[in-house]
């Protein structure tokens, strides 16, 4: 869908008129000096400084012009001095006004529910590129909500459109599938020994080695099922659980005839971002929580000591009718929890460290396995992280389980599993959170702090990942936005990849121009190579190549429209 700025023929003609470069960086150096002011009195004093020294310019101008021609009036000084100062006063701000107060910084501490107007892109790239009429105008579009009947065609334009086929499309046509969000899914927790089942998945399937994530648990849920998050409301807000939710993965496989099931030991409070309403909204026909899961166990804490991933996992088989899923496909969601933090604390370890300690000590003195925090200084961040590596080794027993499952009931020849992590090991120990202490980072703004887990995996697809690309990884960047259109791609599955900001990592899209990452947590878009504010400034930028920089603010430009346009359907426009 392309954005109206697009198909402007307007630029050309005016994009040298009073220069957007120079009114851009005029903004820009008076802001600077006034940063200390409230953004109205800004403006007042910007219009102010515009008039005085217009007005002076021009009565400067027209005095010499009456002193050569007394016949002239007050009346027409007057004219021609307040005609240009009003319109100029107006046009700087109108600049200064909509290119503030349309990428408005949102406080994250005090507001998460980040609307379509803050998901932002570059002001001095757009300014540049569009000219000054057509970026307004392009901004003034923007602003207004597409109306039901032309989101209505366009949606019913895209139908039936598997965005472009390729050598993977309906590979895995009617497989299972098991998609597992891994609680903490980092970069750190895979190890050939102490997770050998992770690691030999990733080894064979299709890994995704730039792959990265930041979001809260039920954040990066919703992207793995809905393939985006809406921006207008909270997942558990009225809105939210009053609207309906097409384009989710779960609701897309059910009307493919797929059984669907979501299952998360929560702890005995299903009401939790009230999953049980919204999940079965998103399509999932069978929940099971705590309750269900752990009948005879009370209700746990978030202070650690979870039940395990791999007692969850037996007790998933134990719920599941073999007979029922051989019948027609399944689609199971799955999010664990065995590596939620704390990491540090007198109880915290109690569990893993019964079960794993021993193990993981030895291979650390036989060099299997060195604790990334080796060198810390704090003793209480290298027990953390033994804890959470501990915790790892659970999840992959867990795994390791569930495969062995699938292969005694004959399930694991058609069935794709889907594993990627939620975020990075966020939790504080000693004062000092992990992720900054793993990545070496004082400030949160660099990307590969962020880097998780992600992984395809079936036999067929294995195969045929080899025979195509002589390699089974994925390495340009890639997030969850990717999960959704990819697995939709591969399952042969009718879907309209509009309704995506992210493309599967198959199609000629992805190849060509590749994604880009947005943290609701941190109002940032980044990828590998650059971090963008919610201003639009470039923070961090690690490209050389001024040609994929600017690329990438294309991606947010894509990206902001297409979120657009998904608000507009799950705000209730379309039904």
């Amino acid at each position: 869908m392309r954005s109206v700025s697009s198909v402007l023929p307007v630029q050309p003609m005016f994009s040298d008129i009073l220069s957007t470069t120079y009114i851009y960086l005029l903004k820009t150096g008076i802001g600077g000096l006034m940063s200390e002011y409230p953004f109205e009195l800004k403006s007042i004093i910007i219009g102010v400084i515009f008039i005085v020294l217009f007005e002076a310019s021009l009565l400067t101008i027209n005095f010499l012009k009456k002193w050569r021609h007394p016949e002239i009036t007050y009346s027409t000084y007057y004219k021609r001095i307040f005609a240009p100062s009003f319109s100029l006063f107006t046009l700087v701000l109108l600049t200064y006004s909509m290119n503030i107060t349309y990428f408005t910084n949102v406080d994250i501490t005090k507001n998460n529910n980040i609307t379509a107007n803050n998901v932002v892109v570059s002001k001095s790239f757009n300014f540049s590129r569009y000219g000054m009429l057509s970026y307004y105008y392009k901004e003034l579009f923007d602003d207004f909500r597409i109306d039901d009947v032309t989101l209505a065609q366009y949606i019913e334009s895209g139908k039936n459109n598997n965005a472009d086929e390729n050598d993977f499309t309906g590979l895995l046509k009617n497989y299972n599938v098991i998609s597992i969000m891994i609680e903490t899914g980092s970069q750190y927790m895979v190890n050939p020994t102490l997770t050998p089942t992770l690691y030999k998945m990733q080894e064979e399937g299709l890994n995704f080695n730039c792959n990265y994530s930041k979001n809260k648990t039920n954040i990066s849920e919703l992207i793995g099922i809905i393939g985006s998050k809406p921006t207008s409301f909270d997942p558990w807000s009225s809105l939210a659980i009053n609207n309906s939710y097409p384009y989710s993965s779960a609701n897309i496989l059910k009307q493919n005839d797929y059984n669907t099931f979501f299952i998360h030991d929560t702890g005995g409070d299903k009401d939790i971002y009230d999953r049980k309403n919204f999940n079965a909204k998103l399509g999932f026909d069978t929940l099971y929580f705590h309750e269900d899961l752990y009948p005879d166990t009370p209700i746990w804490n978030w202070g650690g000591n979870y039940p395990t991933d791999l007692d969850t996992e037996q007790n998933i088989e134990r719920l599941l009718n073999v007979d029922a899923l051989k019948e027609k496909p399944f689609y199971l969601f799955w999010t664990t929890l065995s590596m939620h933090g704390p990491y540090s604390g007198s109880e915290t370890n109690k569990y893993m460290k019964e079960l794993y300690y021993d193990e993981l000590k030895d291979a650390e003195e036989k060099g299997f396995w060195t604790n990334p925090l080796k060198d810390d200084t704090s003793e209480i961040r290298k027990r953390g992280m033994e804890y959470y590596q501990m915790a790892s080794m659970n999840f992959d027993r867990s795994v390791e389980h569930l495969l062995s499952y699938l292969k005694a009931n004959n399930l694991f020849e058609n069935t794709l599993i889907v594993m990627y992590g939620d975020h990075e090991v966020y939790y504080s120990c000693d004062g000092k959170d992990l992720n900054l202490a793993l990545s070496g980072h004082e400030e949160r703004d660099y990307p590969d702090i962020y880097k998780t887990f992600m992984n395809f995996y079936n036999p067929t697809l294995n195969k045929k990942i080899i025979e195509v690309y002589n390699k089974n990884t994925v390495d340009k960047f890639t997030s969850p936005y990717n999960l959704v259109p990819t697995m939709l791609d591969i399952l042969g599955v009718d879907y309209n990849s509009s309704m995506y900001p992210a493309k599967s990592v198959f199609s000629r899209r992805f190849q060509e121009n590749g994604d880009i990452f947005y943290s609701y947590e941190l109002n940032s878009f980044f990828t590998d190579l650059i971090w963008i504010d919610n201003d639009g400034n470039i923070v961090r930028n690690f490209a050389d190549d001024k040609k994929i920089t600017q690329n990438i603010f294309i991606l947010i430009e894509d990206f902001k429209n297409t979120q657009k346009l998904i608000d507009s359907l799950y705000e209730g426009s379309i039904q």
